[in-house]
């Protein structure tokens, strides 16, 4: 996770990392872990969203319906962050 964290603090614009593992080894604890280092700065603000609320992750799913339910994550979790309630933010 060491790795993973210096390369995003390192990134001088955007990156995107993938991190995978089989179940059980450990991997929410961490993203946790990471959520944390990166909060600690004061120049980031990392989000953990637990997709496993939003879609059914023993299907297949289609990228569209992927990136709908990881803005609904998203949101909930900013909503609970900052006390914002992000339908008021953009009313649809």
């Amino acid at each position: 996770m060491k790795d993973l964290a210096d390369t995003i603090e390192w990134s001088t614009g955007e990156s995107a990392q993938l991190f995978s593992g089989f179940r059980g080894t450990g991997k929410s604890t961490e993203l946790r872990r990471l959520e944390q280092r990166l909060n600690a700065r004061e120049d980031t603000v990392a989000f953990l969203c637990d997709m496993q609320q939003h879609m059914n992750l023993n299907t297949s799913v289609e990228i569209s319906d992927f990136l709908i339910s990881m803005a609904g994550a998203f949101g909930e979790e900013v909503e609970k962050r900052l006390g914002v309630d992000h339908e008021l933010l953009h009313p649809c």
